[in-house]
């Protein structure tokens, strides 16, 4: 949290007395959060009420209780009308800017400025001959608090692949280098991603043969690509195995592996998946251990060193057994609710835009289960599940944003209802435009109706803050290709709007925009044409004069009483 909200806690906590005697300090109507205690019903607390609990310890049985009631605290506080968001810092980058945990990467992650404070500061800058090469991705890595680990896995630390296929797990605070493992002279690795959130990770490499392959009618094997497999806590490897066209199938493009599901891509729009932890015990042929001592194909070598590398340790030979496939338009589909359902897009260019909601367990379609927005955009809506795991499906166009819920009706089946919808006002009646002749004669003609996406409020961004429970929505108005935007938080229980900010300067719509909002931080990046970023980062502030009740400095008068005897 940074310094400006500490300091707006601390002299809320010195006018809690005065509040509670002159009245006490709410924030109903302007988004107060329902506090929950254990064992009592969810109320509305005002902020006064929130920090007599904390200095009291009320409710606080738990580190995660006292965490949620500071949550209360600034959720309420960022909520209020006197507070606003200011843009205090400004950085320009000709390489791309990365964002974790309060902290924003700058040159290939040599320079680094921690947000938590009223401006970014400088947290460390390494020199340019630094051992750190250009990194292609990476993870940013915390600890879980369920394992005992070595005193350097208990630092958050980033995990980094190089364009030299090394694999680099580094310091997220001073950006010393904690391991260095080398993966393969034959693959090139470029992808990393989460296989479970900071438990397992995977590696992908591009799609190239290998050089040393040869090139005969008799040999039938057709590697598509490779994929390696880590678990974080500590970096252990788990294996290394090639995606063979020959068992897989032909038509198979890409490869992806999400919660222990190994999910392949096909030609055709066929996506299939398979059991990753039952293909890892059954064809891993040998255990490897990172800096271990290795034998393999005669050559004898230290398993993720630069000679020797990572050999494939998981080789399949048969089909693995399948879970479920279905067809889409593009591969895409996204798994989610409960029960579990899936979202795809029919094969066929005339269902672009459409989206149905099927069944896991039987493939049916749910009852109210095509999703499709009536609009006259040019770009396609999308859908997706709620991250907070609630069941819900948001689906968004540039003009209006529906947050639908999945149930389950009486005789088994599911429905799906919408819950609340947030709209950027348009006008259903398209306006007139009106022109003047050479003669001076009015001419009025009407907006095109792709023209209405083009000139009127949409919508380019939604995402979701779990810590304070907002929905985020990025509002752009009056831009052919830059205009002037407002991010809107919403409450995630009911849509209400409970606050504007606007941003200073244009947004492009042109270029790739990431916003993200932590906390009283927002972090908005741009990638101009030319590939250059400008970063922008916005704090909370407050005007303590205008929210709080004044206390006047002059000495309480002394009243006496009167006794009556009578």
């Amino acid at each position: 949290m940074s310094g400006s909200v500490v300091t707006i806690l601390c002299k809320l906590e010195q006018m809690t007395l005065e509040c509670s005697t002159r009245g006490s300090f709410s924030t109903q109507g302007l988004g107060a959060w329902r506090c929950f205690a254990p064992g009592r019903r969810p109320k509305r607390c005002s902020v006064c009420t929130l920090l007599k609990f904390r200095a009291l310890g009320v409710g606080h049985c738990t580190p995660g209780e006292v965490q949620r009631f500071d949550f209360c605290l600034l959720r309420q506080m960022l909520c209020l009308e006197s507070n606003t968001f200011k843009r205090v810092w400004v950085k320009n980058s000709k390489t791309p800017v990365f964002y974790g945990r309060g902290r924003v990467y700058f040159d290939n992650y040599t320079l680094c400025y921690s947000c938590h404070g009223a401006i970014p500061k400088l947290l460390y800058k390494l020199p340019a001959h630094a051992a750190l090469e250009k990194i292609e991705d990476a993870l940013f890595c915390e600890t879980p608090v369920y394992q005992v680990l070595s005193p350097s896995d208990y630092r958050p630390s980033i995990v980094g692949l190089t364009s030299s296929n090394f694999l680099l797990r580094f310091d997220a605070d001073t950006g010393q280098i904690l391991e260095k493992i080398f993966l393969s002279h034959v693959y090139k690795f470029k992808q990393i991603s989460w296989i479970s959130e900071q438990e397992t990770l995977m590696l992908k490499s591009i799609r190239s043969k290998p050089p040393d392959q040869p090139r005969t009618i008799n040999f039938r094997r057709r590697i598509l690509l490779q994929l390696a497999f880590f678990t974080v806590f500590p970096l252990q490897l788990i294996g290394m195995m090639e995606i063979d066209q020959q068992i897989f199938g032909s038509t198979v493009t890409d490869v992806t592996v999400s919660e222990n599901i190994l999910i392949t891509l096909h030609s055709n729009g066929t996506v299939k998946f398979y059991n990753l932890e039952e293909i890892v015990n059954k064809y891993k042929v040998k255990e490897l251990s990172l800096g271990g001592q290795c034998e393999w194909d005669g050559k004898h070598g230290i398993v993720g060193s630069k000679a020797f590398g990572i050999p494939c340790n998981i080789q399949v030979t048969a089909h693995p057994s399948l879970l479920f496939e279905a067809k889409c338009h593009l591969n895409e589909m996204s798994i989610g609710g409960f029960p579990w359902h899936y979202i795809i897009t029919p094969s066929g260019s005339k269902n672009r835009g459409v989206f149905h909601v099927h069944s896991l367990e039987d493939g049916t379609l749910a009852h109210g289960g095509v999703l499709n927005m009536d609009g006259c955009f040019l770009e396609d809506d999308w859908v997706m599940f709620h991250p907070d795991n609630s069941s819900r499906i948001c689906q968004v166009s540039l003009g209006r944003f529906d947050m639908l819920r999945l149930s389950t009706l009486k005789n088994g089946k599911t429905s799906l209802h919408r819950e609340f919808s947030v709209s950027t006002k348009q006008d259903e009646r398209p306006e007139l435009a009106t022109a003047t002749s050479s003669y001076g004669r009015l001419i009025k003609k009407r907006f095109s109706q792709f023209d209405v996406g083009l000139q009127r409020k949409t919508i380019q961004l939604v995402d979701y803050e779990d810590e304070l429970d907002l929905i985020i929505v990025a509002v752009v108005s009056d831009a052919e290709s830059s205009g002037d935007a407002v991010i809107h938080l919403h409450d995630n229980s009911t849509g209400q709007r409970l606050k504007s900010i606007p941003l200073q300067g244009p947004w492009d719509v042109t270029v790739d925009q990431h916003l993200y909002v932590d906390q009283d931080t927002i972090i908005h990046m741009t990638q101009s044409v030319n590939r250059k970023t400008i970063c922008q980062v916005y704090k909370l502030t407050q005007t303590l004069k205008e929210s709080l009740p004044r206390i006047s400095s002059q000495p309480h008068r002394r009243v006496k009483m009167r006794l009556d005897n009578g």
